[in-house]
């Protein structure tokens, strides 16, 4: 039972890791946060403007319990028309600013505009403790930026950047094909400072940011894990007869 324990966690309770930086004073693009279809511009980390292009809607969804407790006091807050981005704990409690990438995890936590619903979404990201985009693995998603959306219906959104004069990438395509970016205005260097530059223009294909497993993969995948499953169980049953024979009678 061990070993099946063991390959359990392994296959789908694989630990956080730690990805790319959080942009400080630039833009998120739909590539920065691993299958997450979002765009924004920040400031000292925050986010100023943006909007959500999830393909996948605006309902609920969560790959993050460290930001649970955060969210659930974001969405329920009582100043729902003017607070539109806030930094917690995770137990909840509201932290300066300031805090974010000195030390300690933190969950960021903003409001976009899902354009396709047309819905306020909440969205709450695990900040890592120097600022790194925090990424959870399993069997079924591959690798994905860590949080949480959940529709708010209350809430004001941020306002899109091409209303306060702010150009970001304008996006193209779905999450699992062809994306392209153009119009880069703000492009966060590899310090998190950002650079005012032209116009660029990139197209990448796969999945958001290149992470996670194809699909011929995870169907190969499928289909070889039950023969290992079934060849541990061989092993360790015939370990412990082994173990059993040297025993006296």
């Amino acid at each position: 039972m061990p070993l099946i324990n063991l390959l359990l966690y392994l296959l789908f309770l694989i630990p956080p890791s730690k990805s790319s930086q959080f942009p400080r004073n630039g833009t998120a693009t739909p590539s920065t946060f691993l299958k997450w279809e979002l765009t924004y511009h920040a400031t000292s980390y925050l986010p100023t403007c943006g909007q959500s292009t999830e393909t996948e809607g605006s309902d609920y969804w969560s790959n993050c319990p460290q930001c649970d407790v955060p969210m659930t006091t974001f969405n329920s807050s009582s100043s729902p028309s003017t607070l539109n981005v806030a930094v917690y704990d995770p137990s909840g409690l509201i932290s300066d600013p300031s805090n974010l990438g000195m030390g300690t995890q933190l969950c960021l936590c903003y409001t976009l505009l899902h354009i396709a619903d047309n819905v306020p979404l909440d969205i709450c990201m695990l900040f890592g403790a120097n600022g790194e985009i925090m990424t959870a693995t399993d069997f079924w998603t591959g690798e994905v930026a860590m949080g949480i959306q959940q529709p708010n219906h209350r809430k004001t959104p941020l306002p899109l950047c091409k209303d306060v004069g702010v150009d970001v990438p304008t996006v193209t395509g779905s999450g699992t094909g062809s994306v392209t970016q153009t119009s880069y205005d703000y492009v966060p260097s590899s310090t998190g400072t950002s650079s005012s530059g032209g116009t660029e223009s990139s197209t990448s294909t796969g999945n958001d940011g290149g992470g996670g497993l194809s699909r011929e993969a995870v169907i190969s995948l499928a289909v070889a894990i039950p023969g290992c499953i079934v060849a541990i169980i061989t092993l360790w049953a015939m370990c412990s007869r082994r173990r059993h024979s040297h025993l006296p009678y």
